[in-house]
Parts: C-alpha cells; structure tokens; sequence
C-alpha cells in the first residue's frame, strides 16, 4: 500500500513567523509515518510546504514573476537554501523514527512550462520505495523551460501527480485545521465539511476566488485552492481517499490506515 502525505507549510511551520518551526506538529506527524511504514507495512512518500521557510523569501523576490533580473537569481539561492534548512529538520525527525527518510529535491527532477509541471523523473521515486527508503520531497523553485527561467513548484501539485503515478491508495493533505470549511475557519459560522463531492468544490473555489483572504499573506503556490484543485485531480484520476486533516492527535494515522478521522474527504 501506498500513500503519498502533503505536511503543509502551514502545519508544520508557523506561518506568521518567519523561519519558525511548529515542532510540536513536526514530531507528530513524523511518528505517525513511522508507525504506518514500520507497523502496518505500508509505504509513504512525504512531501512538504514551505510555510515560514520558503515562501516570504520567494514573495520578496517576486520569483512569482520568473526572472527579472540579477536579484531574482540570488532569490532563487536563498530561497532554495530556507526550503533545505526546512527540510533537514523533517528528515532529522523522520530519521529519529525509524521511517528511513530519503530527500529528492524536485529542482533537480522536475521541470515546468510557463508555470505547469512539464515532467519529472520519477524513476528516482520508485526505486526510493522499492529500496524500503521514505521519499521525501518539498516544494521548490525549478527550471523552466519557458521565457520566465524559473517556477515555483507547489508541494500541493507534486504530491497529487506522484499520487496519480504510482497509484497511490491515498492522499492526505495535513494542515492546520481540522479540515475544509464551508468559510474562514475562523469565523464562529463555519462548519466542518466532512465530504466533498466536485459540485462543492467547485462552489468553494468560486468563494475563495472572490475573497482577499483566500492564501496566507506569504503564499504563492495557490493555498487552499490550489489543495483542492489538485485533490479532485488525484481523486478524478484514480487515488481512491483523498483527505484534508489537522496536524494533531493520530489524524493522520487514521487516514493512513482507512479509519474515518476528523477532517474532509473528497467522495465522487
């Protein structure tokens, strides 16, 4: 069995604070995949955000825009630098576990058009899991084969195409929520959506389009959006249990074990 889990930025980091760790978050989640991988027997590749780490970097660089100039290039540096101090402090944890991490940096793999994954190797990701190794793999900025050099690549959309290509089982995307809300989850007239089907995303991407608040004020790989475009994608094309879930408790576990936690799922 097969499982492909998103840490996003905003669980494991704290997004107000640049360069800050939500530790508490980071160890959870890296127990849970041990205990799935050593446990149950199950295979699981890690991807993760970039939270605090990578995105202001990236948003004060404008590397939305490609390349511009010679500052964009030391942006590029810099923010591929905060993405590897991020994610030694998920490997470290994961090694601590047991769960056998192996990091594969998307810049080196992948590569896009015009801002679209293009193609990647994912060779590498196979063997990775067949050699009993974790895959790990983070958002990052890319070569791109189109006038603005370089991309963005989201976390969000490499987990939903490995997900796609290996046949995964499952796709879990860890936030921090407990799920998808029918508004701002900090809002007192929000509610918990515990199914989504494609009529209602598509309702809540036309909310989120039309609202400021839809992405964290750092965010430039597409926020929540972009998590539920790419989980109907992943869903439309085969992985039979996409979830949105909190960072807390044995959530994630549970999810990776086909109980129904707390938190979203997407159904036909």
């Amino acid at each position: 069995m097969i499982a492909v889990v998103k840490f996003g930025g905003g669980a494991i980091t704290h997004k107000d604070k640049d360069g800050t760790l939500r530790m508490e978050a980071i160890n959870n989640l890296c127990r849970q995949v041990a205990a799935f991988i050593n446990e149950d027997g199950g295979k699981v590749v890690v991807v993760h955000g970039g939270g605090s780490f990578g995105h202001p970097v990236a948003k004060r660089y404008g590397l939305k825009d490609g390349i511009k100039g010679y500052e964009s290039y030391r942006g590029v540096c810099e923010t591929r630098q905060a993405m590897r101090n991020l994610n030694r402090a998920v490997v470290e944890r994961l090694m601590e576990y047991g769960a056998r991490p192996f990091t594969i940096e998307p810049a080196s793999s992948f590569i896009t058009r015009d801002g679209e994954l293009k193609e990647y190797y994912g060779r590498i990701v196979e063997l990775a899991l067949k050699n009993d190794f974790t895959p790990v793999l983070h958002g990052d900025v890319v070569l791109d084969l189109g006038e603005r050099r370089i991309s963005i690549l989201s976390g969000d959309v490499i987990a939903s195409q490995l997900a796609i290509d290996l046949k995964a089982e499952s796709l879990i995307y860890v936030i921090d929520v407990d799920g998808i809300y029918t508004d701002d989850p900090t809002s007192p007239e929000a509610k918990l959506i515990e199914q989504l089907d494609r009529g209602a995303i598509e309702s809540l991407k036309l909310k989120l389009v039309r609202s400021t608040g839809e992405s964290s004020r750092h965010d430039v790989t597409g926020g929540v959006l972009r998590k539920l475009e790419e989980g109907w994608r992943a869903y439309a094309k085969g992985v039979s249990h996409v979830y949105f879930v909190k960072w807390c408790e044995d959530r994630l576990l549970e999810a990776l074990r086909g109980t129904k936690p707390v938190g979203t799922i997407i159904r036909g």
